[in-house]
């Protein structure tokens, strides 16, 4: 498997430690554990809407390109980033996909 279909497959969720809310139109998280906050707008919301239960980053870019006007790969590297800053401040938890044998 390649490193970019590992990462498509990796699944993606909010961490249960956190706080956060919509005010006008950006959301607005509260990490607990980090005393940290960040504001989310745009694309970010819709992320953080789709991750709200467990999915598959693949799946998150597949319904992004068919929502905004992005490139497969421009997607795919956007989303990990995002993905990955969230992660570094503790508000989602980002599994590896399981591995057979």
């Amino acid at each position: 498997m390649s490193k970019s279909n590992t990462k498509k497959q990796m699944t993606v969720v909010r961490d249960t430690n956190q706080l956060f809310s919509t005010i006008e139109g950006q959301v607005v998280i509260i990490s607990i554990e980090n005393d940290n906050y960040i504001g989310l707008e745009g694309t970010g919301n819709r992320i953080w809407e789709l991750i709200e239960n467990p999915v598959r980053i693949g799946e998150i870019c597949t319904l992004l390109m068919t929502e905004y006007m992005v490139s497969a790969e421009q997607c795919e590297t956007e989303v990990m980033h995002f993905l990955e800053k969230l992660a570094e401040n503790g508000l989602v938890k980002i599994s590896l996909p399981e591995t057979a044998g």
